[in-house]
């Protein structure tokens, strides 16, 4: 069975190298099967041209936020940008993201905090989901997520083992699966990822990031997306159809009813 109608999660159609062609990208990936894309943006200078591309890109829809990798050049505290952030999100935006936390930046995480904190307090107001980057902070991600329990999302791009699976999901979470599962060295992702539940987990790209494996030094597409559930689905050792019905099912309980194109054809 040939199975269309995916979902990429996480996909910088927006970001070098791909912006410049990304309608080209895009067709490649919907001619794939992957006819949805949530693209996030990460910072104030990069909300409206993320927003009007995926206007423009059938089967997308976009997040905004401020990423911690772009916070350096942010002027103020961050609860000057709270107002703003709002208001941006209030024309169309189905996700607040990507933010988050980042252990090997030069930014100290108490630096970072805050950031996240007003984003989180902002994606509350809004009722919004956050779309989350976690990386060397998960203690400190989990204490920042629990003063705000409302709050639901997506941990994006997660690499993590079963008990930090479960430390989200048990927060409303749902994880991002991409290309770091192609690797045979990844042995706790793939492990965790055999064990997750059902409807637990997205796939995503990452695109232009993360590239899979046996295609290192070339930048990520979106139309890789279908590696990725081959990957998922064989670790999980069923098949493309369940797979495809459980994260359409989870796309739709957190970002709401998914656009045409979800087919699963003969």
């Amino acid at each position: 069975m040939h199975v269309t109608g995916w979902f990429d999660s996480h996909c910088h159609l927006d970001l070098d190298p791909l912006a410049a062609g990304a309608s080209g990208y895009w067709q490649q990936a919907r001619a794939a099967g992957v006819m949805r894309v949530l693209i996030p943006s990460v910072a104030p200078d990069h909300w409206r041209a993320t927003q009007a591309l995926a206007q423009q890109l059938p089967g997308a829809r976009y997040a905004l936020g401020i990423h911690p990798w772009w916070l350096d050049g942010l002027e103020g505290p961050p609860e000057r940008w709270a107002a703003p952030l709002a208001e941006a999100l209030s024309d169309g935006a189905v996700a607040l993201g990507e933010c988050g936390l980042d252990g090997a930046r030069a930014m100290p995480l108490s630096q970072q905090l805050p950031w996240l904190e007003m984003q989180l307090a902002v994606a509350e107001q809004r009722k919004l989901p956050v779309v989350l980057h976690a990386h060397k902070a998960h203690n400190e991600l989990i204490r920042a997520l629990n003063g705000y329990p409302g709050v639901r999302g997506l941990v994006h791009g997660f690499s993590g083992s079963r008990a930090q699976a479960d430390d989200f999901l048990s927060r409303g979470f749902l994880l991002g699966i991409g290309g770091v599962v192609t690797y045979e060295r990844a042995r706790k992702t793939r492990a965790t990822v055999k064990t997750l539940p059902a409807g637990s987990f997205l796939l995503e790209t990452d695109a232009p990031s993360m590239p899979l494996a046996g295609f290192q030094g070339e930048p990520n597409k979106p139309a890789q997306l279908v590696r990725v559930a081959d990957c998922v689905a064989q670790l999980r050792g069923e098949s493309l159809a369940a797979l495809h019905a459980a994260v359409i099912a989870a796309e739709v309980s957190l970002f709401g009813s998914h656009q045409a194109g979800a087919q699963v054809p003969a």
